[in-house]
């Protein structure tokens, strides 16, 4: 009894706050509704500011990661390849080029003498491609990484005699091709689909091209990136000139590109949703009669929503936040959302009919009372979600929960101004009796059915004020009260209702702990990408390999055994680690030392022995990039070595393995750290469970917090939150039906299932403790005629608001789309059906509703409002229980 005492005092004066609202509103609409369009319209104007980021690394992996800075030390230490020196495994960049794989159309052999030929006209082409920027013509030899004033094509090293000449002879090794005493190449790299007999190269049905451009300088880099993205218009002009052979392709910027391109095309698609929401929300509103029609309310809902989001783009463009791609979702999501505040305050407004002799402003008032903490509440919830989100590791998830969160506040102020105003204006006309078109006095059914009228006219043209709620409802409004009331409450339906969930939720279990996780690139642009077609050629043809950099940062004698030892100890235990090649490392200190007596002597002083380094590396230039010398060139500051790893296939694999290569290098008694710049995508793997469970915990927390500062009933707020825990659980288990996996994307759409999985069961709990009822059974079914055709076409509204997101090429979308529809059912389904049964079971029993409390207002005489209308004698504003 104590909870409920405790609820009411609170419920009491947040009510009595809402109605003062209610009525302030009530007496100046007009106000409120000239004001919300003035502000949201002139902070839209902010809209022209905005700027927007579109690089894939900065959008969807963590910041700040150790990855991150450890790229920050690489590049501080060494350089990012010189001009004539260019080496891709040094870079601690991802390299920029252009990759192409080639193929034979008849499925022959690429390494026969006509395709090759053809091979060395796409290459020359390919040379020549002449793009103009800023004024100037450059080719690919402008921009290409060097290697002794010679760019850098890797794989065209086998159309050279020295690869062919044995080849052709029958003698060439597989799949690795010693081209002299200091050069390797693993032939796996170029050529797909190989066919080796005792080790001897037959065929091959695959040839790879990789196009390595500059990137030593931001000059340098500027023209690279004009460079690929001019070929990339250029490569399906090039394709279609081929006779023999045909080709897949893909640029470092191709997945930029391409998401861009997929979610601009997405955003347009938002009119239709829009369309779609008007269409649905007025035919939802339409019932009653022509007096009482509620179209244009519902129309009003919907611009209310659409200034929502016009002034939170406009306001965020002003402070500077930048626009990324996956906001393209946010306006499909904050229709749905927004138009079920309005569902809810049409369902309050219809429950004060019965208090016809009250005025107009009192009954606005009354609607505040009843609905505005349910408003208040899911809309609070749904922000403090999004807050929480702002503040991942994940600039994608970060920068859309911002702009969500202010696009819901905006949302929630816009019904409280623009909405509530609409709905004075239309109980102002609806009291005085006037038409929903034409704002004339319309008679009564009856009495143009007396004049003669035909059932036409009268249908078009007659009307009435509604007496109670069903005269001011639709049938989607009606049907849910209908059906549920009836059924949902008798025992064995019960039962059925608690099994079907025990099951249900067995499922979900199982699906969180299969649950894959990690963001694949590849899902990012659409199917019919010339991507996709490249990303599936090199998956059935090529294994991912790539260098991993052992970096030592503190200055050592390398002459001395002792170091050498410890390195030569530490690169061994490096390749002994699972995914990494075994007994294959590439390091200037074994190649300086097996280069002989002309370079190294084993007996050198620490003087001689960086003279004898220098006189090296004049000769094995490739090391240049590895080595830091002090000023003086006599010592050595800083190097490294690298291991190379196997082919990596799985998400959570690459995740071990970056961890396992930090761990090794972490325990070397050398102060020495690890790096690839691959090493940035596999961060993801490590983060996204952390950072998904401190962003999801906390929105919990918020959720625990604001349930029991604004429904403080113990037994109310642990089945909120005991049904927020199922409905969460449901989610992350049928992600894993649905072939969605655990990232930075789907990340977001958890963070939004926290507050909108609260609204729905909200409601239900507050619709309990406001309702009557002498027993649980009669509470309950009170509450499912006052809250579930709210509930069902907030989310019946959710759903049309995102459909056309069905249809998306764009993974980002189409992964919204999934996971809305899970949280839009399983919300549904808790509050409508689970939860009702458990009230029906466990709820609280008082002797009265809270809303039999509300204050009982003096019998007034008949005057004049306001507005002019007339304010007629009532007794009570008190609601009596629903029959």
């Amino acid at each position: 009894m104590g909870c409920s005492v405790l609820y009411e005092a609170v419920e009491n004066r947040l009510g009595s706050a809402f109605e003062s609202y209610g009525k302030l509103v009530g007496r100046h609409p007009v106000v409120f509704i000239i004001s919300a369009l003035v502000i949201c319209s002139g902070l839209g104007a902010g809209i022209l500011f905005m700027e927007s980021e579109n690089d894939l690394e900065t959008l969807y992996l963590p910041e700040n990661s150790e990855a991150v800075l450890d790229r920050e030390r690489v590049t501080d230490i060494f350089s990012n390849g010189a001009p004539n020196n260019y080496w891709a495994h040094t870079l601690a960049n991802v390299p920029y080029n252009a990759d192409v794989l080639i193929r034979a159309k008849d499925g022959k052999n690429v390494l026969s003498e006509d395709v090759l030929e053809e091979i060395e006209q796409i290459i020359s082409k390919i040379r020549n491609f002449n793009l103009t920027k800023d004024n100037t013509n450059f080719t690919y030899n402008d921009v290409c990484g060097k290697q002794v004033r010679t760019c850098v094509i890797e794989g065209e090293m086998l159309l050279e005699k020295k690869f062919l000449k044995p080849y052709r002879k029958n003698k060439m090794t597989f799949p690795d091709w010693q081209v002299d005493d200091e050069r390797t190449i693993d032939l796996k790299r170029f050529l797909g689909k190989a066919e080796a007999v005792n080790g001897t190269l037959q065929s091959a049905k695959m040839f790879r091209l990789l196009f390595q451009l500059a990137q030593s300088n931001a000059t340098e880099t500027e023209r690279s990136r004009a460079w690929e993205l001019g070929i990339l218009n250029y490569l399906p002009e090039l394709q279609t000139n081929l006779n023999l052979t045909e080709f897949a392709y893909t640029t470092s910027q191709s997945l930029n590109v391409e998401l861009n391109r997929n979610t601009k095309k997405d955003i347009r698609n938002f009119s239709y949703s829009f369309t779609l929401m008007l269409i649905y929300a007025t035919f939802t509103s339409s019932g009653g009669n022509c007096v009482a029609n509620r179209g244009h309310l519902a129309r009003a809902a919907v611009v209310a929503v659409g200034l929502s989001i016009l002034a939170s783009f406009g306001t965020l463009s002003l402070i500077g936040l930048k626009f990324v791609n996956i906001v393209g979702v946010m306006p499909y999501l904050v229709i749905g959302v927004g138009v079920d505040y309005s569902f809810i305050m049409m369902s309050g407004w219809a429950e004060t009919y019965i208090c016809q002799k009250n005025s107009i402003d009192e009954r606005i008032g009354l609607m505040f009372r009843s609905s505005g903490i349910s408003v208040t509440i899911a809309a609070m919830t749904d922000v403090i979600a999004f807050a929480v989100g702002g503040m991942s590791d994940f600039m994608s998830v970060r920068h859309f929960c911002i702009y969500t969160g202010v696009a819901l506040l905006f949302c929630y102020l816009c019904h409280m101004t623009f909405f509530a105003g609409c709905l004075v204006i239309h109980a102002r006309r609806v009291h005085a009796n006037r038409h929903c078109v034409t704002c004339l006095k319309s008679p009564t059914p009856d009495q143009m059915r007396k004049d003669g009228a035909s059932p036409v006219a009268v249908w078009c043209c007659s009307g009435f004020s509604p007496r109670v709620r069903e005269e001011d409802e639709s049938g989607c409004e009606i049907l849910p009260r209908m059906i549920f009331t009836r059924f949902l409450l008798k025992p064995a339906v019960k039962v059925v209702v608690i099994i079907s969930f025990m099951v249900y939720f067995g499922f979900a279990i199982w699906g969180v702990i299969n649950l894959k996780q990690g963001l694949i690139l590849n899902n990012l642009v659409s199917t019919d990408s010339y991507y996709q077609n490249y990303s599936d050629w090199f998956k059935n043809n090529y294994q991912t390999s790539f260098a991993v950099s052992v970096v030592f940062e503190d200055e050592m004698d390398y002459s001395q055994a002792g170091v050498s030892k410890s390195i030569e100890q530490l690169l061994s235990n490096l390749t002994e680690i699972d995914f990494v090649k075994k007994n294959e490392t590439l390091c200037w200190l074994t190649s300086y030392k097996e280069a002989g007596r002309f370079f190294y002597n084993e007996n050198y002083t620490p003087q001689e022995f960086v003279e004898g380094l220098q006189n090296f590396l004049r000769f094995y230039t490739p090391f240049k990039n590895d080595i830091v010398f002090n000023d003086a060139k006599d010592a050595i500051l800083k190097s490294r070595c690298y291991v190379f790893s196997a082919d990596v296939p799985g998400s959570s694999d690459q995740g071990k393995l970056m961890s396992d290569l930090r761990g090794t290098a972490e325990r070397s008694p050398l102060s020495s750290f690890v790096y690839s710049p691959y090493f940035m995508y596999f961060e993801q793997y490590n983060a996204i469970i952390p950072n998904t469970v401190q962003m999801v915990g906390a929105a919990l927390g918020a959720m625990f917090l604001i349930t029991v500062l604004l429904m403080p009933h113990p037994l109310m707020v642990f089945l909120v939150i005991l049904n927020l825990v199922m409905i969460l659980t449901g989610i992350f288990g049928f992600m894993h039906y649905w072939n969605l996996t655990l990232s930075s994307i789907t990340m977001i759409h958890l963070i939004m299932s926290v507050g909108f999985s609260v609204d729905y069961s909200v409601h239900i709990c507050h619709g309990y403790l406001t309702s009557s009822g002498s027993n649980r059974n009669a509470r309950t079914s009170s509450t499912i005629a006052k809250a579930s055709s709210p509930i069902w076409n907030a989310g019946l509204s959710s759903l049309i608001g995102i459909c056309t997101l069905a249809l998306s090429d764009s993974y980002v979308f189409a992964s919204f789309f999934k996971v809305m529809v899970l949280v839009i059912a399983f919300g549904i389904l808790h509050a409508a059906l689970l939860l009702p049964v458990v009230l029906s079971l466990i709820g609280p029993i008082t002797t009265e509703a809270f809303v039999d409390q509300l204050p009982v207002y003096p019998k007034k005489q008949a005057s004049k409002s306001a507005n002019g209308l007339d304010n007629p004698v009532f007794e009570s504003t008190k609601i009596p229980e629903e029959k």
